[in-house]
């Protein structure tokens, strides 16, 4: 049972019935275009480029395939966006046979990471997978498109060229510099891409001369507790792939016992906790730890699952 629900909706909310594999943008784009994110990061770093990740529903979206159609498979786009960028197709098909399982986690992994809840969403990040600017489908053809990415480009070459003068700086003078570059780029990715420059800022203004300090610190906090959900999430996962269900349930207990209180790390560990009771047919136990989680976090994608679980083991212990 997989612990997190990803919604993702197409920009419009309209779907097309599936084309014919031939048609769809992961399967009808060039060559050029790749699959996975990390031997894109590779190959970019190689040439000294950029990465253009399309996040697309190749066989539902009806934008995702307008942006295919009228931009990247219509001439020069093709050639030209290969002079600057490394293209990377992430695909989210209804028809599960057109990515492998690999795939599938593959790019589930990065729209969580970066964000991405409509389609089509196409990011910009550099050769090391740090995101700097996102935009999706645009009226005018390739030419058009060519040069409204040469222009999200320059949000790139702004920052790195605040990071420089900030790697040439020193105290108050270098954190004044990261937090211009930092400005260019979006900050639902600070905490994403930029923890160090996050924490080199606040390092520098330690005395709150700069007011910076207090600006970024609840960033690098988020970004810890994001990090601890992704590891409470992977422990989960080995447990639930192993059907090791009381082991998940103690190791779910434990990390309640290190959470601190926190609501975000017991909501999680409640509705992990819960599919391990559950799996177990410990129906009252279960439903105990998901009235728990709810009442600590009632809304999102995790409690709209918990609700979900709590009305099917209600239906359960009750006999319906």
């Amino acid at each position: 049972m997989r612990a997190v629900l990803r919604a993702v909706v197409c920009v419009t909310g309209l779907v097309l019935s599936a084309p014919s594999v031939g048609s769809v943008a992961s399967a009808g784009a060039p060559e050029a275009w790749l699959r996975d994110v990390e031997a894109a990061k590779a190959r970019a770093k190689d040439e000294g480029k950029d990465l253009l990740l399309d996040f697309t529903g190749s066989d539902w979206c009806v934008w995702c395939l307008k942006l295919d159609g009228e931009v990247f498979q219509a001439d020069p786009f093709p050639r030209r966006v290969a002079e600057t960028f490394v293209p990377v197709t992430l695909d989210f098909p209804r028809d599960a046979s057109r990515v492998t399982p690999e795939e599938k986690a593959r790019n589930e992994e990065w729209q969580e990471r970066l964000g991405v809840r409509g389609f089509p969403t196409v990011v910009l990040a550099d050769a090391e997978g740090r995101p700097y600017a996102r935009t999706g489908y645009r009226e005018g053809g390739p030419e058009e498109y060519l040069r409204h990415l040469a222009e999200l480009v320059e949000v790139r070459e702004r920052r790195d060229a605040a990071f420089a003068r900030a790697a040439a700086a020193e105290g108050i003078e270098a954190a004044r510099a990261l937090d211009e570059g930092l400005a260019e780029i979006p900050a639902a990715w600070w905490g994403v891409a930029y923890v160090p420059e996050l924490r080199r800022i606040v390092a520098l203004d330690a005395d709150g001369e700069a007011g910076l300090a207090s600006k970024y610190r609840g960033w690098i906090d988020s970004a810890s507790r994001s990090r601890t959900l992704e590891e409470i999430d992977a422990l989960a996962a080995a447990r639930e792939e192993a059907r090791d269900w009381p082991g998940l349930v103690d190791e779910m207990r434990d990390v309640v016992r290190r959470s601190d209180d926190d609501p975000a790390v017991l909501h999680l560990a409640m509705l992990h906790m819960a599919v391990g009771y559950l799996e177990q047919e410990r129906l009252e136990e279960g439903i105990v730890c998901l009235q728990e989680g709810l009442t600590l976090a009632p809304h999102g994608a995790r409690a709209d699952e918990m609700r979900r679980m709590l009305r099917e083991a209600r239906r359960q212990r009750d006999g319906e």
